[in-house]
């Protein structure tokens, strides 16, 4: 599974959404709008953090983020 990642400066992560279209062809764009907010794209992650809820899912998705 792919997800956009928005980090704070201190690379926080803040907010998460699945990259592409779901599956009704409904596809997000997040944009950072705060100064030292960073977006990440297509960051790969396995298919079974998509069951986690968002606190549990951050934990686990911020290993798989790269310093950039």
């Amino acid at each position: 599974m792919k997800l956009d990642v928005i980090t704070n400066e201190q690379g926080e992560i803040i907010a998460t959404a699945r990259a592409g279209a779901n599956d009704r062809g409904i596809t997000v764009k997040m944009i950072p709008v705060v100064k030292g907010h960073k977006l990440h794209e297509n960051v790969e992650v396995p298919d079974e953090l998509a069951k986690l809820e968002p606190g549990e899912l951050h934990k686990r998705v911020k290993q798989h983020l790269h310093n950039e």
